[in-house]
């Protein structure tokens, strides 16, 4: 029984070790099923993923999200920027412009806080909806 299927297999290995041992390394066995290409470069993979998104609503819509809440935030730091160089360049330091700048940070981290632990987030998602809810997020942070 099991030494048989043994030696049987181990005749089929030593026949396929001899198949690959007249090949030079990194050269493919001839088989007869065909070659694939390889479509896993960087480039390929990146492509797919463009057309995957163009091709479905939900992650086109998601995407367009993800890039508007990403501007807006990048254009909010710019703009809080501009308060602490738009200060009395005479009466400041560079401490004080710091610990200005991060009283504006904190100030807006602790509203979007009291926003999401009060529920008054839950009251807007409900009389906006989603769109209206999304569409407010980046004015309120």
């Amino acid at each position: 029984g099991n030494s048989i299927n043994q030696s049987n297999s181990t005749k089929s290995l030593t026949s396929l070790d001899s198949q690959h041992s007249n090949q030079h390394p990194g050269q493919r066995a001839n088989t007869d099923q065909p070659v694939e290409m390889d479509d896993n470069t960087f480039t390929q993979r990146l492509l797919r993923g463009i057309t995957t998104i163009l091709k479905s609503r939900l992650l086109m819509a998601i995407f367009t999200y993800n890039a508007l809440f990403a501007s807006t935030t990048v254009l909010l730091s710019f703009q809080r920027a501009e308060l602490v160089a738009n200060r009395n360049p005479n009466a400041t330091t560079v401490a004080a412009d710091t610990a200005f700048l991060a009283k504006i940070n904190i100030a807006s981290s602790i509203a979007v806080f009291v926003m999401q632990a009060s529920g008054v987030g839950a009251i807007i998602a409900q009389n906006l909806g989603p769109q209206g809810s999304l569409a407010v997020m980046p004015i309120i942070r």
